[in-house]
């Protein structure tokens, strides 16, 4: 029986292996000839390992936007050349030679790694040079922001965590939690939740489930002594040498107390303020659809152009909302729109000029003859064609990037679903 037991384990482990080998090759076969957009995630686990995530977005040859996963790794340190070699290993192991940004959070660290890959990726695969390679994440930006306005109410978070801390504690005391929420009629129906504190986001879900039970929390304080107790429990343990210091965190901020009325009112505004953060956070870290076309800042320079390349809002659009932040008559403002114009024509020409040296290197010269007497039709009726349209006032010479901003915009409906990328779809052969 052993015997048999072993040989299926034999079997299902090389089964997997070689499943395991086919979605490698699959994925390679997607990846080949791509250009990519990068992501990383690093962190350091509560054993202190240090890992790191690197994830590939590209538009397949369909216009859809696939993402894939492509190293999940421990890695030595968080030193910029050490994250930099890591990536370029593995885009070495995929085949992937052309990529268009690497996105990284907010830490100097990373500008270490960005500086090595621009140095290895610089040569003909590189779009203008690796100019755009260094993409900062608006996510881990809004982090850093929202972290600030935590650190100022810490007592007062931390005063709530407690009361829902207690009440998740324990079956039996989230029983008596929840018959003083029967009694005080609270027609919440979302269980308090905890937060985990290294992510404001869902700090911000507690804050606003635990906002709707404040009656019943203050009934729990009159009803429950273990509640009242719970906060009153000595730190003791806290000169243990054995006690970590995730546990001694816990009991210092138990030692603060339950929450009063002030905590709860500061809350209230710390909801609405956090709302705003945690709305443009959602869309901005959209992972399967497009998103980076509904935001822009002064850091993600990119983000205006993907902001233009949205057919509903084009320059018109940029201009007015810069018109918003720096005043319509800004030089501010000005400055912003020509850039976002130089930089539509540099990836324009950089990619036409691409296509037409591939054009010129699968040109199919077999019949010199035939070639030289079709070319020189063609070039007749170009010419004729080209001197037709300017009697017409057409503007033969405008480039694709003219047409498309010269062309009327698409129009704009409340709480629409907008299909960016199947836009460009349907209407980049007409361009």
């Amino acid at each position: 029986m052993s015997i048999f037991q072993n040989s299926i384990k034999v079997d299902v482990a090389r089964d997997c292996l070689s499943i395991y080998k086919d979605e490698i090759n699959t994925l390679k076969g997607l990846l080949k000839g791509q250009t990519v957009s990068l992501t990383t995630d690093t962190w350091t686990s509560v054993q202190n390992y240090n890992y790191m995530c690197l994830t590939a977005h590209w538009v397949d040859d369909n216009w859809v936007l696939r993402k894939k996963i492509l190293n999940f790794c421990q890695c030595s340190n968080h030193r910029g050349e050490t994250i930099g070699k890591l990536v370029y290993e593995c885009l070495q192991k995929w085949g992937i030679e052309k990529v268009f940004t690497v996105t990284v959070d907010n830490a100097s660290s990373h500008d270490g790694a960005i500086r090595f890959l621009k140095t290895m990726l610089k040569g003909p695969n590189a779009i203008l040079d690796c100019k755009y390679l260094h993409l900062r994440c608006c996510a881990h930006i809004i982090n850093l922001v929202v972290k600030d306005g935590l650190d100022e109410h810490f007592d007062s978070i931390s005063r709530i965590r407690n009361a829902v801390r207690y009440v998740r504690s324990s079956p039996s005391r989230y029983a008596t939690f929840l018959e003083s929420v029967e009694k005080v009629k609270s027609d919440c129906k979302r269980k308090p939740c905890l937060d985990c504190e290294t992510r404001w986001n869902s700090t911000f879900l507690m804050l606003e489930t635990a906002e709707k039970y404040v009656d019943a929390f203050e009934r729990l304080s009159l009803i429950d002594k273990k509640y009242k107790a719970f906060f009153r429990e000595t730190n003791e343990a806290n000169d243990e040498d054995d006690l970590n210091s995730t546990r001694k965190r816990k009991r210092n901020e138990r030692a603060l107390g339950a929450p009063e009325e002030e905590d709860w009112e500061k809350a209230r505004g710390f909801i609405e303020y956090l709302k705003i953060f945690f709305n443009v956070t959602k869309k901005v870290s959209g992972s399967h659809y497009v998103t980076s076309n509904l935001f822009f800042d002064n850091v993600n320079f990119l983000l205006h152009v993907a902001l233009v390349l949205d057919p509903r809002n084009k320059l018109c659009y940029l201009e007015y909302c810069l018109g918003l932040i720096y005043g319509k008559d800004s030089t501010k403002c000005s400055e912003v729109l020509d850039r976002v114009r130089k930089s539509l024509d540099e990836l324009y020409n950089h990619y036409k000029m691409k296509i037409n040296t591939s054009n010129v290197t699968h040109t199919d010269a077999s019949s010199s003859s035939s070639a030289f007497f079709e070319s020189s039709l063609k070039v007749d009726f170009e010419d004729d064609y080209a001197k037709f349209m300017e009697e017409r006032g057409q503007g033969a010479n405008k480039t694709e990037v003219e047409i498309y901003l010269s062309d009327a915009n698409e129009k704009r409906t409340k709480n629409e679903t907008f299909d960016v990328l199947g836009w460009w779809k349907s209407n980049s052969v007409t361009l």
